[in-house]
This record gives C-alpha cells, structure tokens and sequence, in this order.
C-alpha cells in the first residue's frame, strides 16, 4: 500500500478504498542468510511496518477494508516456490474475512497482521472505527 495511490485514489474522490495486505514472513524456519535474503526480508518487515502509519493518516470519510493477509506466513519474499499456496492461502483469508465483515458507517475495517510486540500499540482511531494497532511515535 502506497501513499501516492491512496492521495490519488481521494483526489479522485474515491469513497472506499480496498487494501490487499501481502503480508511477512512471520515464521521462518531460519533466518535469512545472504545479503540480498536479509536485504529482501528487512525491505518486507519495513513495508509492512510502513502499513500502520499509512492507515493512521487515511481521511475520515472514507471507508477503508483492509482485507488480511493469510498468518503465519513461513514462507520468505524471495521464495517464489509456494506462490500456489499463498495465493490459495490469502484467498480463504480474503473470503472468511469478508463473509464475517459487517458495515457500521464510514472508517477502517480490518488491520495489519500483528504478534504481542512493543514497537506496536492499540489506540482508538476514532469512536465509530474498529481498534486500530499503530507504531508508537516518539514527539
């Protein structure tokens, strides 16, 4: 999820956004070896560390369904071998997510993947949202 697409998507005037969380491996069988592995794996933890503060600054009137990502994922970026799998894994994730979502007005439904993790906190986004875990921010 970029910032640039959700500025233009509400340029545009869109109303509702749908987020596709492509998650991180949460469980590894092992760490991450080589250079580019480790370069690969720290780009994915950053990407989606990047999802909380993109969805703390999302316009209030706008409804967003942050569809989840399948967990625990244990399966690296960089292996493209169970492509098959997560794609069946993150379709079953979608659906039982959506067939248990129910509307209650404008605001964010759904959220990033998250284990019990200091850097990471549960706030009220707003009273009418559904708890939101966020990054702790230093002032």
């Amino acid at each position: 999820m970029g910032d640039t697409s959700r500025v233009q998507a509400e340029m545009l005037g869109a109303q509702t956004m749908v987020v596709f969380d492509a998650g991180y491996p949460c469980k590894l069988s092992r760490l991450p070896k080589g250079p580019k592995e480790k370069a690969l794996h720290f780009i994915t933890l950053m990407l989606h560390r990047q999802s909380f503060r993109l969805l703390s600054v999302f316009n209030q009137n706008l409804t967003v369904i942050y569809l989840p990502a399948p967990y625990p994922l244990d399966v690296p970026a960089y292996d493209f071998s169970q492509g098959s799998r997560l794609i069946s894994a993150g379709f079953e994730s979608a659906h039982s997510f959506l067939a248990e979502l129910s509307f209650s007005g404008r605001g964010i439904y759904g959220n990033p993947h998250v284990h019990d993790d200091p850097m990471h906190t549960t706030m009220e986004v707003e009273s009418s949202m559904v708890r939101l875990p966020i990054l702790h921010q230093q002032v």
